[in-house]
């Protein structure tokens, strides 16, 4: 007789980096499969955990737990280069890869893609996005485009050599029909990462339907991770300020092959305050002493890229629109013990002209108009007192507690659990009903 499965999503509620690898890792500690739902290698997860510091980018965090299988999902633009790089680093660190397979579904990510990235961004001119460079656009533009290459062919190498021989051959008359393309448009280019990626990865790609029925009928602990941001989701986010996959909770669900009844978690992970790379609207993005201070403090620099990340005080109006189209029923406050010795903001309003806004605007114009309102007055003294590592509430001191019950209270009501992040390390953590 089959078991109900517990399905448990974790999500980033803004535009990314808002701490997600900690709480995946935490979750995944637990987990009897763990999935990489979404994105390429321009997404990555920080986890500092009794192995060590790990920079994960496209295998899932669970690989760390030796107990748990870990799947590369559907949804993912899976880079070549990047996960065997990624692949024989966690080997040199002792970290198993028995139990890591791949969806043969997936779609491949090759170094042409990033060439196309880079023109693309380059024929912006004034209106870049300001991408990572890796290739991700690309690889899902092929995907809807349904010239993409499946992670499927990496059990043939010759069809994988034989696919890449067609598709490059209408990139280069698309891209450069005059001739001058570069040796990523070349076929040759590729036998060497095709006979390593066929040798590593061949025999872990898989079908995965019937390996996730399996699971879902011995009621397993099933956790999906999302990367990005639900405001960097394709359709909902700041389009065209966006990335290329869907990284709502709904999103993630479908990129994982996990139908929606099953969901037991949502899981919304917040940061105390606004972060965003890229290019796009930021209301309360802070231009002075304080970001730097805030960037230094929180470490606040890409974990694929090391660019710096921009930042801004929290805002409840964007939050609150997470909220809305993620229905999030656990909340996590992160990096609040960044803001210790700080005099923080919220912003709960925007102003347009003569109109207050509470709800989030639906294009990326008017939002670039928004002026961030605060809360009236010094409503939050600096916060005080040294919070690292503390596990009850009550220790927490009193500025504090105020400050994330008004993040919280700002964002919804009536969630099952609210978690506090009081550092980086897996156990540095509060969480009460």
């Amino acid at each position: 007789m089959s078991r109900i499965p517990e399905v448990i999503v974790v999500v980033g509620a803004q535009w990314g980096d808002e701490g997600k690898g900690k709480e995946v890792d935490y979750q995944a500690e637990t987990a009897d499969l763990v999935i990489r739902a979404n994105g390429g290698a321009n997404a990555g997860h920080t986890v500092e955990n009794h192995l060590g510091k790990f920079a994960m980018h496209l295998i899932p965090v669970g690989i760390l737990n030796p107990d748990a299988d870990n799947l590369i999902g559907n949804g993912v633009g899976l880079s070549l280069t990047a996960s065997l790089k990624e692949h024989a680093d966690l080997k040199k660190r002792g970290v198993s890869t028995e139990r890591l397979y791949i969806s043969s579904k997936a779609q491949l990510t090759f170094p042409y893609h990033q060439t196309i990235d880079g023109l693309q961004e380059e024929r912006r001119d004034t209106s870049k996005i300001g991408t990572t460079g890796t290739g991700n656009g690309p690889t899902y533009m092929d995907k809807a485009e349904r010239s993409g290459i499946r992670a499927g062919v990496l059990r043939d190498r010759k069809r994988a050599m034989d696919l890449l021989h067609e598709v490059l051959k209408g990139k280069t008359a698309l891209y450069y029909p005059n001739g001058g393309a570069p040796d990523t448009f070349n076929p040759e280019y590729y036998e060497k990462l095709i006979r390593e990626a066929c040798e590593v990865f061949g025999e872990k790609v898989i079908n995965p339907t019937p390996f996730l029925a399996i699971h879902f009928s011995k009621g397993s602990r099933i956790l999906v991770e999302g990367a990005h941001g639900a405001l960097l989701d394709i359709d909902n986010g700041t389009y065209p300020f966006v990335t290329s996959s869907s990284c709502t909770v709904g999103g993630v669900l479908n990129a994982a092959e996990i139908p929606p009844s099953l969901l037991t978690s949502a899981i919304g992970v917040f940061k105390a305050f606004s972060t965003r790379v890229g290019e796009g609207p930021f209301v309360t993005e802070l231009d002075d002493d304080s970001a730097e201070e805030l960037r230094k403090k929180g470490d606040e620099y890409g974990t694929t890229t090391g660019r710096p990340r921009r930042i801004g005080w929290f805002d409840a109006v964007a939050s609150r629109y997470s909220q809305q189209i993620n229905h999030f029923n656990h909340v996590v406050i992160s990096k609040l013990d960044t803001l210790i010795g700080i005099s923080p903001q919220l912003c709960d309003e925007y102003a347009l002209g003569n109109t207050v806004l509470r709800d989030f605007p639906s294009d990326s114009e008017t939002l670039a108009k928004c002026i961030p309102v605060y809360r009236e007055g010094n409503y939050f003294p600096k916060l005080e007192g040294d919070i690292s590592g503390m596990q009850h509430w009550n220790d927490l001191p009193e500025n504090v507690q105020r400050y994330a019950i008004a993040l919280v209270r700002s964002i919804g009501d009536n969630f099952q659990s609210i978690t506090i992040g009081t550092g980086s390390r897996r156990e540095d953590r509060i969480t009460f009903k």
